[in-house]
């Protein structure tokens, strides 16, 4: 099928079956399923001869990527987190549901623990800074697409003294996106 015939607005369900060029289907985690998707990009250079079908690799990866982030927002993110207060506008779906996989996989929000409350408290480009209330623990959510960001704030959190500061909980980066969890 050819990637313009593919609907990448449809919603896709967890575990993601994805049939391998043997033909066998495989079930993937959204976790895998994204890495999966993210390996093509970065293997297409070696994968196709002609930049068009290295292009072509490349808008079908990420137009997955895009759909299994919308679907797992569509089908966890409630569960996951909500949002009170200011509420950010220009978050995309696909960074919720990042967000959603982050809460369900780090601290069991929606499967065994009560979701996490978020508060938009910073909103520029492709940037994002949210109080984050778990279950009676308080801390800073930052969020980015740009992963430079995310590893500028970890340089700067790590060379702070200790006392009466911020400091690093958790950080998780994927390809195209990382979020870092203070205290």
């Amino acid at each position: 099928m050819k990637a313009a015939n593919k609907k990448y607005h449809d919603f896709i369900d967890f575990p993601v079956e994805i049939v391998g060029k043997d033909g066998v289907v495989r079930y993937y985690t959204f976790e895998e399923s994204v890495s999966l998707y993210q390996r093509r990009i970065r293997l297409a250079r070696l994968r196709y001869d002609t930049p068009s079908a290295r292009q072509r690799e490349i808008e079908h990866c990420s137009n997955r990527i895009a759909q299994l982030r919308r679907s797992f927002f569509a089908r966890y993110g409630w569960e996951s987190f909500e949002t009170v207060g200011t509420v950010p506008v220009g978050l995309p779906i696909e960074i919720s549901g990042e967000i959603s996989a982050y809460f369900r996989r780090q601290f069991g929000c929606g499967t065994n623990q009560n979701p996490a409350t978020l508060e938009c408290i910073v909103e520029e480009a492709e940037f994002w800074m949210f109080t984050v209330h778990l279950d009676g623990w308080k801390g800073v959510l930052y969020c980015s697409s740009d992963l430079v960001t995310i590893t500028n704030l970890t340089t700067q959190f790590a060379n702070q003294p200790q006392e009466d500061a911020e400091f690093i909980v958790d950080m998780y980066e994927s390809a195209d996106f990382a979020v870092l969890l203070t205290s």
